[in-house]
């Protein structure tokens, strides 16, 4: 009876995992993002390396614990060294004698104890510990910010490709029914073969760019299943309103507060940070070090190996002590290595000055994008009312005969290209807006809640 109840259980709990893997979710960017950010192997390695760094700031704080240590050892002198002592202490002068100190066995037990009282290095290179844990942080940040960047370029662009595909069906729709036309007209002898075979090879070439259209689309979801952390066999759809929402964007005058948002740029400040507290480091190699040490011990001789008992005779020894140990002169090692520091900083603040000013032109240029798409996508729509209303009024001259075949394909593929037109300068208006969003940091706001 239990194995029958242990195999429905195991049947059951199948049943139900192939019933969620078969079942289609749909997701808008948002929710895509947020389950890339607890899936993607990109952050979960940064997530990692901060808590490496984390590990090294306690391995920092644990010198300053009492370092306490054991030792054993179990000696058998085989052969005794023999000594010379002047034949004068036993009233032989000018004779060596002969002496063996010591017994055959020798056993030590040790135990020791080091303190660390002051370090000036030991408490510079904690600071550094902590700096290198926040830079790992700030680290992380960006790999986020760059996962969705990414991420919300394919996905606008698998958007755009869905909306490519309905523009191809509706132009196959229309020339499906402009080859019935043709055809009751090439019946009636109005239309000839030639018009007919046109539209074919029209059809031909838009059902092949919609095939095309569908390849990209079958490969950027397969690409935001994996960056996103979702299993390759899962069936997803991704949808999103919010891609038609335009809006203008002003020019930006505050540049200190995205200076500050940046992660980027917090980097090569936390480095710059970490440049100096290295190079403060290095000169604290002068300072002098205090530490305390106390040890206890047993010994044990004999010429046998007698551990315990009556026989054993063993003597305890103590100590304790203070050490000071002051550096004097290191070959200049210290001044070099300082030297070499202080141009690490002059280096990176270099590159601070560069990074700032890339950042002022990608929010200019950003923002110059978007304003420029806006124009365009408005004249799209303007030009796409047009092409309808051309490609309506041609359709009604070629059913009256006044306009040929040519004079309706063309004015469908002008109808279709400018739908596509639209679309890409949808899809560029998008792309503006992520890059705007990362030049001025402020793509964390695309997983947040409208509450927050």
């Amino acid at each position: 009876m239990v194995k029958l109840n242990r195999w429905i259980l195991i049947l059951t709990s199948l049943f139900l995992v192939l019933s969620v893997e078969g079942q289609s979710i749909t997701v808008n960017l948002k929710q895509l993002l947020k389950h890339s950010l607890d899936n993607n192997v990109d952050i979960k390695q940064a997530d990692l390396s901060v808590l490496a760094s984390e590990a090294k700031i306690k391995q920092a704080r644990n010198n300053m614990l009492p370092q306490i240590s054991a030792d054993g050892q179990i000696n058998d002198n085989v052969a005794l060294a023999t000594s010379y002592l002047p034949g004068e202490l036993a009233g032989q002068p000018g004779k060596d004698l002969e002496v063996q100190f010591g017994k055959q066995y020798n056993t030590t037990v040790n135990f020791r104890a080091n303190q660390l009282l002051f370090s000036k290095d030991y408490l510079d290179g904690l600071k550094v510990a902590k700096i290198s844990a926040e830079l790992n942080r700030i680290s992380s940040l960006k790999t986020r910010e760059e996962v969705i960047h990414q991420i919300s370029t394919i996905y606008y662009q698998l958007l755009i490709a869905k909306k490519d595909i309905s523009i191809l069906n509706d132009n196959i729709a229309r020339l499906k029914k402009l080859h019935e036309t043709t055809e009751v007209m090439y019946e009636n002898q109005v239309s000839l073969k030639t018009e007919l075979n046109k539209i074919k090879v029209n059809l031909i070439n838009i059902r092949t760019n919609r095939a095309q259209a569908q390849e990209t689309i079958n490969n950027n979801t397969n690409l935001l299943k994996l960056l996103a952390g979702y299993p390759l066999n899962s069936s997803i759809e991704f949808s999103d309103t919010t891609i038609n929402n335009i809006n203008s964007s002003k020019l930006v005058d505050n540049f200190d507060e995205i200076y500050n948002r940046r992660s980027d740029i917090r980097i090569i400040d936390k480095q710059l940070e970490l440049y100096r507290k290295e190079k403060g480091r290095i000169n604290a190699g002068y300072y002098p070090t205090l530490s305390a040490f106390a040890q206890v011990g047993w010994n044990n001789q004999g010429n046998s190996l007698e551990l315990f008992g009556s026989g054993a005779r063993w003597n305890e020894s103590q100590i304790v002590g203070l050490k000071l140990s002051v550096p004097i002169f290191d070959g200049f090692i210290k001044k070099h290595r300082a030297a070499e520091a202080k141009i690490k900083i002059d280096q990176t603040n270099y590159n601070l000055n560069y990074a700032k000013d890339k950042v002022s032109i990608e929010v200019l240029n950003s923002t110059s994008t978007i304003n420029r798409s806006i124009y365009n996508i408005e004249a799209q729509l303007e030009n796409i009312k047009l092409a309808e209303d051309v490609y309506e009024q041609t359709t009604l001259q070629y059913k009256e005969g006044l306009a040929t075949i040519n004079d309706i394909l063309l004015a469908e593929t002008t109808l279709r290209e400018s739908r596509n037109l639209y679309n890409q300068e949808v899809l560029r208006y998008k792309i503006a807006e992520l890059d705007l969003m990362k030049a001025k940091g402020e793509l964390m706001s695309l997983i947040q809640d409208d509450k927050e």
